[in-house]
């Protein structure tokens, strides 16, 4: 059936590239970001040399691992002393490869929806155009209108912990940089570049020539990256509801109802995904943004325990010198 639908053709992608490419030389040099334009082509670089590993890994274990690491080290050797340069260049770096699985994964689904390619690609350029207007505008009204916006204590847990680990990053590899972190104050961890290049090989050749001794369905990536995903400041309760529901349906439905796992997993997870937007949209603006209380355990639980109180720190102060790390002078 999909062959009656002609495919996209290769210029309108190119296009679209260039048009990217462009538009990301002149934010960079208009709006004096401090950010040399050859890293815009350092990004672009990586992202094509990693582009079909990372989309394979995708599809296989359905692990998106994004560059932002490795851009980071890079640009943190390169431009050392430089943040805005560095999250700059990592943004770049870290969503061309995010969007074209986000592409790939929507080209799947229009292949089980029976959607023409072209239609797609239509669509998803109107909207992503779209969404730029309604991102911007949606940050700026929260912004202005969200009290506590962005801080600790906001009462709608408004707290922006992605944005606070990307600050953070932009501090670590940014300011410090990555030579003075593993030169000076973490010198130990330079090592897990070599032990994890070794242990893909390692992986690689057992299931290669002795995959009788490893579980069929164990992959590496997904350990590491499962282990990354629970970085600072995420908890246990930004990934239980997803673990709950993953169980149920790649394991439980899956291995006693696999026709019906076929026929509606798809569908589903795609109804699930819709559902919380709206569901989401229509909670804040009838519950939370009139401030109406209501009493029950799943609004509750994220204020009790450790997500609430915090893990308690010891006061500095009493330390013997009234700090930590190096004495003045001794800075790395």
């Amino acid at each position: 059936m999909m062959k009656k639908y002609k495919e996209v053709p290769d210029w309108w992608y190119f296009t679209i590239l260039i048009i990217s490419v462009v538009i990301g030389i002149i934010v960079v040099e208009v709006y004096h970001t401090n950010t040399p334009v050859w890293g815009l082509f350092v990004s672009i670089g990586f992202n094509a040399v990693f582009l079909i590993p990372v989309t394979l890994l995708q599809s296989i274990a359905g692990i998106s691992l994004g560059l932002n690491l490795l851009i980071e080290m890079i640009i943190g050797y390169a431009l050392p002393g430089n943040p805005f340069a560095l999250m700059i260049i990592k943004a770049f770096g870290y969503n061309i490869d995010a969007q074209s699985d986000n592409y790939v994964s929507n080209l799947k689904m229009a292949h089980y929806a029976k959607i023409p390619p072209v239609a797609l690609f239509r669509g998803q350029c109107f909207i992503v155009l779209l969404q730029i207007f309604v991102n911007m505008g949606v940050l700026n009204w929260q912004a202005s209108n969200i009290k506590g916006f962005c801080t600790p204590k906001q009462t709608a847990k408004f707290t922006c912990p992605d944005i606070t680990t990307f600050f953070n990053s932009s501090i670590v590899w940014g300011v410090i940089g990555p030579k003075r972190i593993f030169n000076d104050i973490y010198p130990i961890l330079r090592w897990c570049w070599l032990i994890g290049a070794l242990l893909g090989l390692f992986f690689g050749l057992i299931k290669r020539y002795y995959s009788k001794y490893i579980p069929r369905n164990f992959d590496p990536v997904v350990f590491v990256v499962g282990m990354l995903s629970f970085s600072p400041p995420y908890g246990l309760m930004y990934f239980t509801p997803s673990f709950i529901v993953g169980t149920i349906s790649q394991f439980y439905v899956r291995r006693y109802h696999v026709r019906k796992w076929e026929r509606y997993n798809y569908m589903i997870q795609s109804g699930l995904a819709a559902g919380l937007v709206f569901s989401a949209i229509i909670i804040f603006f009838a519950v939370q943004y009139k401030d109406t209380q209501l009493n029950w355990w799943g609004n509750n639980v994220p204020y009790a325990g450790v997500d609430a109180i915090g893990v308690p720190l010891r006061n500095v102060t009493d330390l013997p010198k009234g700090y930590f790390g190096p004495d003045p002078g001794h800075y790395p």
